[in-house]
């Protein structure tokens, strides 16, 4: 664990100011330090920072957020602030485990990485808000809905109950106000920043809430803020069927498919639909995958090209055994952290308003989706009985006085990216033909790096759209 050393920064921000940032009474320089603990690169540097739990109420309480500095090696013109994905991942880590990706940005800027509040070991919340308590499965019948519903209530609330006033500030609109504090805490007169995953929701909220801030933005695969949600599900669904069309003619033309000969889409449609009728146990578990649950787990193999995996997997539960879908998750059910649901939801993430909408959405899925009807809709249902306000709802870009920002994504990730870049004018687009997620620190895609940087330094965009090779 790094040590934090803790300072207390009064910025004041009035909840609901879009146009302008906050005034700063005070421009400290933070006391960094060595890090401390396992894995840490020589040279990074903690600290931490105290903001306001309710920016609504500047003066009430804190909470600490835990920073870390890769110090510029030349002539230093800034800073670039990461912001991680999730939500409820640490940018700090990230740092850690990204450290030499930021070789040669760090001649000209420092990079700092951050804890968001609520963040996965943070210490803001208490712990079982990280334990996998919040269903992601799929509901066969009313039935099963409603015990979907209670179950997530029951989670939200026990997670609620340690740190309310925390766990009701998590909205992304509550962490772009943190990172503008760090913006000042650092002393540096504009924002730079690097936002990956859904550490783009809140890059865009913070574009929103201080666009004259705005130096330089990078959206590394980035979840989709600024369309109705209706057109970011849409897309998934395009997607899935097409990483799924790419899946099955790699079984078609390599003999290390365990599928090559077979009729795959009617093999997995009908793997599906017995597994509705019948869930498909897990071999040395007590948990058995229904045919929603098949298609949430096979997912994120598409995205990820992992294509000899998935073969494998459904081979197996063809012959009665999903241990090949559970492997990754330990035997359990898919499941997410009450802590991560207060974001999306805080968001503005739209539940179901009763099983009948429910239904009608899944009827929707499959007429966007022959073989994957119901994978996006568990995102929706871990919103479903949402109570609190929605705290930073889903608003485009357009019509902002905003620089141009710079996106990339794989072909499972550029949509977002795409959509944002589409509504701030002179906004560019690289691409890369590959599976995966995060290409800065995450693939360290050389020629993504390199135009990033550029970018940074020169504010010089390339053209769109750009395409790197994989």
């Amino acid at each position: 664990m790094s040590h934090i050393i803790r300072i207390a920064v009064l910025v004041t921000a009035t909840a609901g100011l879009v146009a302008t940032a906050p005034a700063a009474l005070a421009q400290p320089t933070l006391p960094w330090t060595t890090c401390t603990g396992a894995g840490v690169p020589p040279g990074m540097e903690c600290a931490g920072l105290d903001v306001p739990v309710d920016w609504a109420k500047p003066g009430g309480a804190k909470i600490t957020l835990q920073l870390a500095r890769a110090r510029a090696t030349g002539h230093r013109k800034g800073s670039v602030i990461t912001i991680p994905g999730g939500p409820g991942g640490s940018g700090v880590e990230d740092l850690k485990s990204s450290w030499n990706a930021y070789a040669d940005l760090r001649r000209e800027f420092d990079v700092i990485g951050f804890a968001p509040r609520g963040s996965w070991g943070s210490g803001h919340l208490p712990a079982e808000c990280d334990d996998p308590n919040v269903s992601l499965t799929i509901p066969r019948n009313k039935a099963d809905y409603d015990a979907a519903v209670s179950q997530n209530r029951t989670a939200i609330e026990r997670c609620r109950s340690g740190a309310p006033e925390v766990f009701d500030h998590l909205d992304s609109a509550s962490h772009a106000r943190d990172v503008e504090a760090i913006r000042v805490a650092l002393g540096d007169k504009d924002f730079n920043g690097l936002a990956l995953s859904y550490g783009g929701v809140v890059a865009t909220t913070y574009a929103r809430l201080f666009p004259k801030r705005v130096r330089t933005l990078f959206l590394d695969g980035v979840v989709d803020h600024v369309r109705p949600y209706s057109e970011a599900r849409r897309d998934s669904y395009t997607n899935v069927e097409e990483f799924f069309g790419r899946f099955v003619k790699w079984c078609q033309d390599d003999t290390a498919c365990s599928l090559r000969g077979k009729d795959i889409p009617e093999m997995w449609r009908a793997l599906v639909a017995k597994a509705d009728r019948t869930p498909i146990p897990v071999a040395g578990t007590q948990t058995a995958y229904t045919g929603g649950e098949l298609q949430i787990a096979a997912s994120p193999f598409l995205a990820a090209g992992r294509f000899q995996l998935l073969a494998d997997a459904i081979a197996k539960a063809a012959n009665g055994d999903a241990s090949g879908f559970g492997a990754p998750l330990g035997g359990r059910k898919p499941a997410g952290p009450a802590a991560s649901v207060a974001v999306e939801c805080g968001d503005g993430l739209p539940g179901f308003t009763d099983h009948a909408d429910f239904k009608r959405e899944m009827l929707r899925g499959k007429e966007l989706s022959r073989n994957f009807p119901v994978a996006g809709l568990w995102r929706q249902l871990q919103c479903t009985g949402w109570h609190l306000p929605v705290a930073n709802p889903r608003t485009p870009l357009t019509g902002l006085d905003l620089p141009p920002v710079l996106a990339a994504g794989t072909l499972s990730d550029s949509d977002g990216g795409r959509a944002i870049a589409g509504q701030v004018r002179g906004s560019s687009v690289i691409k890369v033909e590959s599976f995966g997620h995060g290409l800065y620190g995450h693939h360290r895609n050389p020629c993504v790096i390199d135009h990033v940087d550029t970018y940074f330094s020169e504010r010089r965009l390339p053209p769109t759209p750009t395409t790197c090779p994989a």
